[in-house]
């Protein structure tokens, strides 16, 4: 079985996209995105579970490479209330045209708008979910 971390000095390298601790989850991965998305969509492997997790904070990094090329990093502030989750997003640089929803499940979902010469897209992101 191999090590999921690397040491070399005084820095760690993991070796795992997730980290599970006791009452906190740490989430890491990349998602391509689609343009012109109008249906809300999945991002993939950013989901909280009901069961497991009351509030998360999620940073993710968005590229947009298109005719003008988009940069943006948003936060969303998410929270668990009752049967439902509630969510705020912020964002900094270029307006993208991307919206993101939570669902009651839990779901991180996205939707976004058509961008002139558009050719590819990416999220990357890091998320901290803890429960009570």
């Amino acid at each position: 079985m191999s090590s999921p971390l690397i040491w070399s000095g005084n820095d760690a390298k993991l070796l795992k996209k997730n980290l599970d601790f006791s009452d906190v989850k740490i989430i890491t991965n990349s998602f391509t995105a689609a343009n012109n998305q109008s249906a809300a969509t999945d991002v993939t492997n950013l989901v909280f579970a009901n069961a497991s997790y009351r509030a998360a904070t999620v940073n993710l990094s968005i590229y947009i490479d298109a005719t003008t090329d988009l940069h943006a990093n948003y936060t969303l502030q998410c929270i668990q209330k009752a049967s439902t989750w509630e969510m705020s997003q912020d964002y900094t640089g270029d307006v993208t045209g991307i919206v993101f929803t939570i669902t009651t499940a839990g779901q991180i979902q996205y939707t976004s708008t058509n961008v002139s010469g558009y050719s590819s897209s990416v999220f990357k992101f890091s998320a901290t979910a803890t429960d009570f």
